[in-house]
């Protein structure tokens, strides 16, 4: 087996490992994962762009709800979802034109 099997398999034990975990959360938990999560995905896509020298703009409402973590889970969630969509298609279109 090579090196990158090697770190895919871990990788998946990982998440295996996560998702059990998550699934024993009790809902408040796994509200709080779930906004965390959203948060940590839109920091890895701003590190991508940076590291591309990208510029996104990130949707305003979004990262001022987030970063208060008030307001309905459902609505922080839709809000974060649609940002990182946003967000990957800023990336994708100025990608692009390098």
């Amino acid at each position: 087996m090579n090196k990158d099997n090697s770190y895919l398999n871990e990788f998946n034990m990982d998440f295996n490992n996560y998702i059990l975990e998550f699934k024993k959360l009790n809902i408040e938990d796994k509200k709080e994962e779930i906004l965390k999560s959203i948060k940590d995905t839109i920091i890895v896509l701003n590190k991508m762009a940076e590291l591309d020298n990208i510029n996104l703009i990130p949707l305003t409402i979004v990262n001022e709800e987030i970063k208060k973590d008030t307001g309905d889970f459902y609505d922080l969630t839709i809000e974060g979802i649609e940002n990182i969509k946003n967000i990957i298609g800023q990336y994708l279109e100025q990608k692009e034109d390098l």
